[in-house]
């Protein structure tokens, strides 16, 4: 059985929400069993917003600091906003012109390379989503791939172009 706390962050208009539906339910559809909650700084674009994912036994679904064992952020700056929710031996996935890839986490512009590959920015999200999925190591990427493109929310090309810019990343 997995079982882990994920909290999701970023700025307002950066699909923190909806990057915290997409994982859930893909968890979801796989037979997982998945809770989450929302949190919203100001309601705004460029608002800080969290979310908060578990997968496994749980019967709420809030955690404390320390208790995350992955953080996927969407900018830099709400990264270091909850950073303190990470376990000690936890893994941080962010978003962020200050590339790096250590022992507890990646850091990379998924904004330039989505900027890079489709033209627009849109596409962000997809990279930081499949870069936690990859470090799960239980669910195997072809079953998440066939889950968006099932739901029209990716297409096998898009697909294909987002692994190979992350081929070094994962």
């Amino acid at each position: 059985m997995m079982r882990f706390n994920c909290l999701i962050c970023g700025k307002g208009g950066q699909g923190v929400i909806t990057l915290n539906r997409t994982i859930g339910n893909i968890l979801s559809l796989l037979g997982y069993k998945v809770i989450s909650a929302e949190t919203h700084g100001m309601a705004m674009r460029g608002g800080s917003v969290s979310t908060f994912l578990k997968c496994g036994e749980f019967k709420s679904a809030g955690f404390g600091y320390n208790q995350a064992d992955y953080i996927i952020s969407t900018d830099y700056e709400e990264y270091l906003n909850n950073k303190h929710y990470l376990k000690n031996d936890g893994y941080n996935i962010v978003n962020t012109d200050k590339n790096n890839k250590n022992n507890n986490g990646v850091f990379f512009d998924a904004t330039k390379l989505s900027l890079k590959i489709f033209k627009s920015p849109k596409y962000a999200n997809y990279f930081l989503l499949f870069i936690f999925f990859s470090l799960l190591g239980k669910i195997d990427l072809i079953d998440v791939k066939n889950i968006l493109i099932n739901q029209k929310l990716l297409d096998e090309n898009k697909y294909t172009l987002i692994l190979k810019e992350l081929k070094d990343v994962i």
